[in-house]
């Protein structure tokens, strides 16, 4: 089932990929009608996160919002099945990044750095700019999908341009190879930690948040600069990325600084632009375990 159930999406998908950007964003107009209008995805979710996290906004401000998100939720869609076939040309049209120097420096150092991005913009496509905008081989830790067939075609279309997907349980192998090449680690730093006892709280856009701790471990362990990628939508299908420097030399950061810094440009990237952000999650379904210390009798 698993195999017919891949051959019959890549048998609808592929043909779709082929089709200009200006046929894609058609359907993604219809979709859009269907996803909003009749379906209502996830649309209290979406409510009440932006609730949540903008709590001075007017109402009618976040139902713009939320209107304009699912617009873009319905292109990330189109521009995802796109990226299977896209070419290089066509996407450095699309994706630009600026302040590459400080990457370009480190590369001349033979430093190894990490990135650090949200849910913002298309941040697939980004992610396959990076594999040929940064000197460095690129690799991104991710959770592998259930389904095998899937998880393949997922590999091999994000790596064309470079890119290598490592599952997050062979982190620590490809790590220990540091010495052999300079390496670009991607991580995406706003999805809920599995364990939220290991994580570091804090208050992310009005709310008590648990943010993942791998980041700033890997950074410490091996001294590697940490950089922010901020992604805009500058208009339809056009984004830019801008290199941000969270930490040039981790081991000399206190504990927690280096999340607390990254954590803190992806809020003011997500204020920026709020609707660029991937609001039909539940971020804050996890919630802080309150630690009861018994006081002694007297």
């Amino acid at each position: 089932m698993k195999r017919l159930a891949f051959w019959a999406t890549i048998a609808f998908i592929y043909p779709l990929s082929l089709l200009p950007f200006s046929i894609l964003y058609l359907i993604s107009d219809t979709l859009f009608l269907i996803v909003y209008y009749l379906l209502g995805y996830r649309k209290k979710v979406v409510s009440q996160n932006l609730q949540m996290a903008f709590p001075d906004m007017p109402i009618a401000e976040r139902e713009k919002v939320a209107k304009q998100f699912y617009r873009n939720l319905c292109d990330l869609i189109m521009e995802g099945i796109k990226l299977t076939t896209i070419s290089k040309k066509e996407l450095q049209k699309r994706i630009i990044v600026s302040n590459r120097e400080v990457c370009d420096q480190l590369y001349h150092e033979g430093r190894s750095l990490i990135t650090t991005l949200g849910h913002c913009g298309n941040w697939e496509m980004a992610g396959l700019a990076a594999s040929y905008e940064l000197k460095h081989h690129s690799i991104a830790i991710y959770r592998p999908l259930k389904n095998p067939f899937f998880d393949r075609f997922i590999k091999k279309t994000r790596g064309r341009f470079g890119m290598e997907l490592v599952a997050h349980n062979r982190s620590r192998q490809i790590l220990s190879q540091l010495d052999k090449e300079t390496r670009a680690y991607h991580f995406i730093t706003d999805q809920s930690p599995i364990k939220a006892t290991s994580a570091h709280w804090t208050t992310f856009l009005n709310q008590d948040t648990a943010i993942f701790m791998g980041t700033e471990k890997v950074a410490k362990m091996t001294n590697m600069p940490v950089l922010y990628l901020k992604i805009l939508r500058t208009k339809r299908g056009h984004y830019s990325v801008e290199i941000q420097e969270v930490s040039m030399n981790p081991q000399s950061n206190r504990l927690y600084e280096i999340t607390e810094i990254h954590t803190r440009l992806l809020e003011e990237n997500i204020k920026q632009q709020p609707d660029n952000w991937l609001w039909s999650h539940r971020r804050w379904k996890k919630k802080r375990e309150v630690v009861m210390v018994k006081t002694p009798a007297a």
